[in-house]
């Protein structure tokens, strides 16, 4: 469930955030990063999250398998 979950906040993630003007050195220095989020993409991503968070609380203390 919590894998399900995670997936679709990765797949709201993709369809609503796009990074752009992305420095030489991204991997050590994040200056200058520009993120924009689609129209609506907030909610969605929010939604997404929140579904990972739930899921979390359902099976934290359910037995390994």
């Amino acid at each position: 469930m919590l894998k399900k979950e995670v997936q679709e906040f990765g797949a709201a993630m993709k369809k609503n955030v796009h990074v752009s003007d992305i420095p030489k050195k991204w991997k050590k220095q994040m200056h200058g990063l520009k993120i924009e989020v689609a129209e609506g993409g907030e909610e969605e991503i929010e939604e997404a999250w929140e579904g990972v968070g739930e899921t979390w609380d359902d099976i934290k203390d359910s037995d390994v398998v």
